[in-house]
């Protein structure tokens, strides 16, 4: 089976008023009891055991903890702090309100004054913003903090900022007004088509409920508007401790933070009696409806939904395995929808699941699926008589086997990888469970739970959980799109699904699965040649036919092996000058092509229970095949990268579904400045290279299989191949299944051939100012500009003092930013430098404005440019800078996707290696003089770039 990543039911959820008094003894932990006040974990309602690693608490204020020892990454504690008040609980005049807090939370508190946080938390390689690290939904507001280090001082400050957010914010006067403009601003950057239909689908869904009638973000004139007084009180009154719950995880000693916790939080009392309790509503069943939804730049699609009222019950035995049969169900059928998709006759293109939980609210599951334009009512009546075919003739005993083995092979694979749990997965999993009421348990338990109930997940009970599942509200079918399908109105849909709810059906075949035919290569041939890299902690193969192969054993995550098989070229093998169908390859996924022998469809029957995933993509110096698998299935994943590297197939049937999905694309990406320019960025930065040139719409509709068959065959054969495999398995565990692989392969040549200057990209040089249009909001404008830097190996210190420069760069701007319009901190600039194209690179910065505002945003960001260069920058703004990017190098460091990415090449060039080696020392040893002289350098403002995307004019219906 290709990896698909299946989960138990867990809806892992992201989402003060309080006076400080001090703690005492009466504040400390005490047992927790079903009915006491604070959060109710689920495990004291239930039936089920809970995982014993972590420790609950709750102090005598009524606020709850959960602290998780998790030692996978040395040093690092994530905290997370849950307030049990969101949208559904903001009154009609206070809509937005909880969104707003979010972000005066960054203004002003009681351990950092007004703008001081940002500095202090950077000082200590702790990044932290509105809209980064804190989330609203409809019940719940999370805030979040990642701690590189668990020493006395980085507690001290994770402490002390969840603190704040509980009941030390001051929401100060001079910062409302900004903060009021940046939440507005986020309003209208997020208006767009899809977003807009949602709101829409949920006054259909759930009319007559709260959710149905509260916008997500809030109402714009009350977020603008709304007294001071009135935000404090909405704060007074919902952060209070009995309705919050702190998250600890990491590398902790667990009694110690419990007495800090405890300490920290124990003398907070809430500053109301009580808080308003807001009506949700009561979901009320209104039977088979339909809904419809169009505006341009909407992909055209019909989902299919069964709805119910929101499930309160704690999690217990019973609903766990009414879980596990749900998921069954639903991904037994949708294999059935996707097998229905890839028919060459199908008027399906694309199928999936959809399901959603609302809080407070109700829930929904069903199935979305994409039509072939034109076929708009053939894809209804597919998809519905492929449901009911199922509900009255159930799931044949192929499908029932090949969905218990991937779903086995799923709960097998995390339970595999438990031991190396990342913190961030764990604490949104605790976090997710108070709202979600499931029990906290590990993947270990999973698979206990799921053996002791196995004897009742048979295919019976799949046929009639089904049968019940189809027996809930609805169906709600649901029809977007860019513009109205004829004779398709809701009363349409509704008379459809009346008419197709009586068509006579026939049961389905159970064709058996077809065997996997890829097993044999040839003899299998072993490595000629074994080097060790211990600087770099690899082993290095090379086999006679001429591939090397890379080998690192970690233990970053237990049972993940990653691989790249690298034909060496890529983009260095094509004309910078002819047209190509490069661009194409983002939307085609060369798996479902299928190989010569087997279709995708028969691959994963052939392979259920099997775990490994197949891509390709282009990059500037290799055609890659990736792949990631467990341990144990490594040799399965071998088979696949090497059957996809000699015989992909490249299904006509499957481009022609790509095709149909392409106009969807086009419409939606000239929505917003953001899509605009994404489409466009490579293009103009490369100077009009044609490898990274977008094909136009009617470039890609008329696209011939063969043409890109060609493309991608040429790209991985006639050229060195080099294998990189990380993670847990061992040489001697990898050997075997990649000498009867690729050390199978004839003799490769030592080289490839090079055309029309394709080893060179060029920055611009003129031109340099470029306007390009959007068919998105009126407010909605983006601009960017980008200085022409070097690479990243030619010269290591350069490229790292550049990452520096930028980072510095975006400090300063976000400071300037805040203390005008209260923007959050992100990297408003980033360095990139080629790996491949000597001496080119690009130093950009981009942010969203308002039209009109774009000459005021250039002429800051240069005036900033001149500042660095002027004068060297702070001590203090080197220091911040530079833990933020030693934050992020560790973190980098920590996944087998950075070793994947870094170790190609590296035996062959000294300045890769050489960067691998000395990153860290290079970033530590930049002086401002440094930083300075690289401004001077590279940032020159007569060479810079300039990108604006404005809304298309009036009138005008131009394209980007």
């Amino acid at each position: 089976m290709r990896f698909k990543a299946w989960v138990l039911g867990m809806a892992v959820a992201l989402a003060v008023p309080g006076a400080w008094v001090g703690a005492d003894m009466a504040a400390y932990a005490e047992p927790l009891k079903a009915g006491k006040s604070g959060a109710q974990f689920a495990h004291i309602h239930s039936d089920l055991p809970v995982d014993p690693t972590a420790r609950f608490g709750r102090l005598a204020n009524g606020m709850t903890y959960v602290i998780y020892p998790n030692t996978t990454q040395p040093g690092k504690v994530v905290m997370r702090l849950r307030v049990g008040a969101g949208v559904l609980d903001e009154a009609d005049e206070e809509s937005g309100i909880a969104n707003l807090i979010t972000y005066m939370a960054f203004s002003g508190s009681a351990h950092y004054p007004q703008g001081d946080m940002f500095r202090q938390l950077e000082r200590q390689g702790i990044q932290m913003g509105a809209g980064q690290q804190a989330r609203v939904s409809e019940g719940e507001t999370n805030y979040q903090i990642t701690l590189p280090r668990n020493d006395e001082a980085t507690l001290e400050t994770g402490f002390n900022v969840m603190q704040d957010m509980a009941f030390g914010l001051t929401f100060p006067e001079a910062a409302l007004q900004r903060d009021r403009d940046l939440v507005v601003t986020q309003m209208v950057n997020q208006a767009r088509p899809l977003e807009r239909h949602f709101e829409n689908w949920l006054r259909t869904a759930f009319a007559g409920q709260l959710l149905a009638e509260r916008p997500q973000k809030g109402q714009r004139d009350i977020v603008l508007y709304t007294p001071r007084d009135s935000i404090v009180n909405f704060y007074n009154s919902f952060y209070r401790p009995d309705l919050t719950t702190l998250v600890i995880v990491g590398d902790v000693d667990v009694e110690a933070l419990e007495k800090r916790v405890q300490k920290s939080f124990g003398g907070w009392k809430a500053k109301t009696a009580d808080y308003p309790r807001r009506d949700p509503g009561v979901y009320a069943a209104r039977g088979p409806r339909a809904y419809t939804y169009f505006e341009p730049g909407l992909p055209e699609i019909i989902d299919i939904s069964w709805l119910r009222p929101v499930d309160t019950r704690y999690q217990n035995r019973d609903l766990v395995r009414d879980m596990m049969l749900e998921n069954l169900v639903l991904g037994a059928l949708n294999a059935r929808l996707e097998r229905a998709a890839a028919r060459a006759d199908s008027p399906i293109t694309r199928a999936s699941i959809n399901t959603g939980r609302f809080q407070r609210t109700g829930d929904s599951a069903g199935f979305y699926v994409m039509p072939r334009p034109g076929q708009t009512q053939d894809a209804l009546a597919l998809a519905i008589g492929l449901i009911r075919q199922a509900g009255e003739f159930g799931f044949t005993d192929a499908e029932y086997r090949r969905t218990v083995a991937d779903y086995e092979a799923s709960l097998q694979q995390r339970k595999a990888g438990e031991a190396t749990r990342s913190n961030e997965w764990i604490a949104d999993m605790i976090a997710g469970s108070v709202d979600a009421r499931y029990v906290i348990n590990s993947p270990s338990q999973d698979v206990e739970f799921y053996e002791s109930l196995k004897p009742q997940l048979t295919r019976e009970a799949m046929n009639a959980y089904l049968k019940n599942l189809l027996k809930r509200d609805g169906p709600l079918i649901s029809l977007i799109g860019p513009a109205p399908v004829a004779g398709l109105d809701a009363p349409a849909l509704e008379r459809q699904y009346a008419g197709l709810s009586k068509a006579k059906l026939s049961p389905p075949e159970d064709a058996a699965a077809k065997a996997w035919l890829y097993n044999d290569f040839g003899p299998a041939q072993a490595p000629v040649k074994t080097v060790r890299d211990e600087a770099l902690d690899y082993t290095r193969l090379t086999y006679a036919n001429g591939v090397t192969v890379n080998i690192k054993t970690t233990r970053l995550k237990a049972n993940e092996v990653v691989v790249t098989v690298r034909s060496a070229g890529g983009l260095k093998r094509l004309s910078p000058k002819k047209p190509t169908p490069v661009f194409a390859l983002n939307f085609y996924d060369l798996f479902e092509g299928g190989l010569v022998r087997m279709s995708a469809a028969e691959i994963n029957e052939a392979t259920a229970g099997e775990n490994f995933e197949l891509s390709y993509h282009m990059t500037e110096d290799a055609a890659v095949l990736l792949g990631q698998s467990g341990t144990k299935d490594f040799t399965r994943q071998m088979q696949v990268l090497r059957a996809f590297y000699s015989d992909a197939g490249f299904d006509p049937s499957y481009l022609e579904r790509v095709r149909h999905t392409v106009p969807s694309f086009y419409t939606y990406a000239n929505t917003s400045p953001g899509g605009v320019l994404g489409l466009h960025l490579s293009r103009i930065l490369y100077d009009n290279d044609s490898r990274v040139t977008p094909l136009s719409q009617a470039e890609f509709t008329t696209l011939s299989n063969d043409s890109l068959a060609a493309v991608v065959r040429t790209s991985l054969h006639d050229a060195p191949v080099e294998i990189t495999v990380v993670g847990d398995i061992t040489v001697d565990q990898a050997r075997p299944a990649l000498d009867a692989t690729f050390g199978t392969l004839p003799p490769l040549p030592a080289t490839y051939a090079t055309i029309d200057g394709s080893d060179e990209v060029h920055f611009p040089k003129s031109g340099l100012f470029k306007t390009l249009y959007h068919q998105g909001g009126t407010e909605q404008a983006l601009v960017l500009i980008a200085f022409p830097t070097t690479d990243r190996y030619s010269d290591p210190a350069t490229a790292v003092g550049l990452d520096l420069l930028a980072e510095v760069i975006s400090l300063r701007h976000y400071e300037a930013g805040r203390a005008d319009t209260g923007s959050t901190y992100v990297p408003l600039a980033r360095n990139v430098n080629s790996t491949t194209f000597k001496g080119f690179g690009y130093l950009s910065a981009t942010v969203q404005v308002y039209p009109g505002a774009e000459t005021g945003f250039y002429n800051g960001f240069l005036g900033l440019v001149e500042g660095v260069k002027a004068q060297p920058v702070s001590a203090d703004e080197l220091l911040r800078a530079r833990q933020l990017l030693l934050t992020r190098l560790t973190e980098e460091t920590r996944t087998n996707g950075y070793w994947l990415n870094l170790l190609p090449g590296a035996a062959e060039n000294p300045g890769q290696r050489d960067y691998a080696l000395k990153r860290k020392a290079l970033i530590e040893a930049v002086t401002p003089a440094q930083l300075q002289d690289l401004a001077k350098r590279y940032l020159d403002a007569d060479k810079a770039l300039k990108v604006l995307v404005l809304p298309v004019p009036k009138g005008e219906s131009r394209a980007s």
